[in-house]
């Protein structure tokens, strides 16, 4: 065969640029209606019901994610990356589109579903191409790739939302989905992807559980670790911005409060990742997130004020602590893991979905019970109890 017929393989670090790149598109389009999502569909059904569509999507994506890992013994990674993209955009036409209730609350709980299947698929491209002793920094800069994204985000989905409405921004998050697509689609046919594990997700849990070795049970405690912080994250995503809406505060301020309050995973993750890798082990971070995230969280129930300035501090200080867990609890996981252990990355991403179902509904009836206030106090002492997974942990240095 002729020279050149053969498209070369890419070189791993060109394939990590574009998936970097990949990582910062598929960010920006799912945080410019993170934080609205919850108002926008609250226009659909009562508050009262959020859990239930919450817990909807949730389901669909557990059982998904169960088969997923079945999935690339028939598909490769990137084909599949991209049927979910478009798949993605065909839901984003709708929710900006469609007139009919029903039609907008079944594609919105087909989103919620597809948003952690779609993540997962990204996440094993990348492990697939990283040097273990640089999982760190190879994770940092993929935070950082997405926080750029996340902490433009609130400024601008609180701006359009207020004055065009919140339509209107699934329609712009499409926008981002197309240079996603183009990024996928310009890896190589050919790339070496490796052979995955093609076991199914309930084999896996059995394997982790009977298996006694220091390395499985660290990742038992470690997803542990990541779902006290999904809690977190669904619990705040869901009800921080109707909790500020109550207090009097307008999109445009509550943007301003959200963009101030993400700047620590900006700033800190791809530093926190170096310093993991070359001079301290995961857990002494890991314990003081666990203890910043605690504490502030508790100190939110006891804020009272209209100051833009006292909330973005306030919510600042819970993110410098989410931010230190975040990135030591996905360094120390991919750290363990080794090339083609998708199940056990599949089994990992189960922390989101499984915290769409638990938080909505723990959330709502701690509002309920004590009110939107004293729900700060319950997910601050939840925070501080997650101290105790940290301590078990065999640290990787």
């Amino acid at each position: 065969m002729q020279k050149g017929l053969i498209p070369p393989f890419q070189p791993q670090k060109k394939i990590l640029r574009i998936l970097y790149g990949s990582m910062f598109f598929f960010s920006f389009h799912i945080y410019i209606f993170l934080y609205i999502q919850s108002t926008f569909i609250s226009g659909y059904v009562s508050e009262n019901y959020l859990s239930l569509i919450y817990g909807i999507g949730a389901i669909i994506s557990l059982a998904t994610l169960f088969f997923i890992p079945k999935i690339f013994g028939l598909i490769s990674d990137r084909r599949l990356t991209l049927i979910l993209i478009g798949i993605e955009i065909i839901l984003c036409v709708i929710l900006a589109y469609s007139k009919l209730p029903y039609l907008t609350i079944f594609a919105f709980i087909i989103q919620q579903a597809l948003i952690p299947i779609l993540a997962f698929t990204l996440d094993v491209l990348i492990q697939d191409f990283s040097k273990n002793r640089d999982i760190g920094l190879v994770r940092g800069i993929t935070f950082t790739a997405s926080n750029v994204a996340l902490v433009a985000s609130p400024l601008l989905a609180g701006y359009i939302g207020t004055k065009f409405g919140f339509g209107t921004i699934f329609y712009l998050s499409i926008i981002f989905l197309l240079p996603l697509f183009m990024l996928i689609l310009s890896l190589r046919k050919n790339m070496h992807e490796p052979t995955y594990h093609t076991q199914s997700v309930i084999e896996t849990m059995k394997k982790l559980h009977q298996d006694f070795s220091s390395r499985s049970h660290d990742i038992q405690l470690i997803f542990i670790i990541n779902l006290f912080l999904q809690i977190f994250y669904t619990w705040m995503v869901i009800y921080s911005p109707l909790y500020l809406l109550h207090q009097g505060f307008n999109w445009d301020q509550i943007g301003i409060i959200f963009s101030i309050m993400l700047l620590p995973f900006l700033f800190l993750e791809l530093p926190l990742g170096k310093i993991a890798d070359r001079w301290l082990g995961e857990k002494e971070i890991l314990s003081i997130g666990f203890i910043i995230i605690g504490v502030s969280t508790i100190a939110l129930a006891f804020i009272h004020s209209p100051s833009i300035i006292i909330w973005a501090t306030a919510l600042f200080m819970t993110r410098i602590g989410a931010s230190c867990i975040e990135i030591m609890s996905e360094t120390y996981f991919f750290k363990q893991i080794h090339k083609g252990d998708a199940p056990v990355i599949s089994l990992f991403r189960f922390a989101r979905p499984i915290s769409l179902l638990i938080a909505p509904i723990a959330a709502a009836f701690t509002i309920m019970v004590t009110g939107e206030t004293a729900a700060f106090l319950i997910l601050g002492l939840l925070m501080l109890f997650g101290l105790r997974f940290v301590h078990p942990l065999i640290d990787t240095r």
